[in-house]
């Protein structure tokens, strides 16, 4: 399955097995049918993601350097900007 141009960086599953999330290098942010291999929806991040993880009410984690946004509704609409960002101190 071709999926990104770059290499990718992380792939989760919902619960339902129904979306699929993947994430690579180009900073971007493909959401997937998971049952008929169809993209449905790309974003675009501001930086490449290390890690990707849905809610099982479909809110998508998304960890950025020191950052964590959470995207909201990402499935089914075109988001421009995180729901919530939590950045995280070392």
């Amino acid at each position: 399955m071709w999926t990104h141009k770059q290499k990718v960086t992380s792939v989760a599953l919902d619960r339902s097995g129904t979306y699929m999330a993947t994430t690579a290098m180009d900073r971007s942010m493909k959401i997937w049918d998971a049952r008929m291999y169809k993209c449905l929806m790309e974003h675009k991040l501001p930086g490449a993601a290390s890690n990707l993880e849905f809610s099982d009410r479909r809110v998508i984690g998304v960890s950025i350097d020191n950052e964590v946004q959470l995207f909201r509704d990402a499935c089914t609409t075109a988001v421009t900007h995180p729901y919530l960002r939590h950045s995280v101190w070392r």
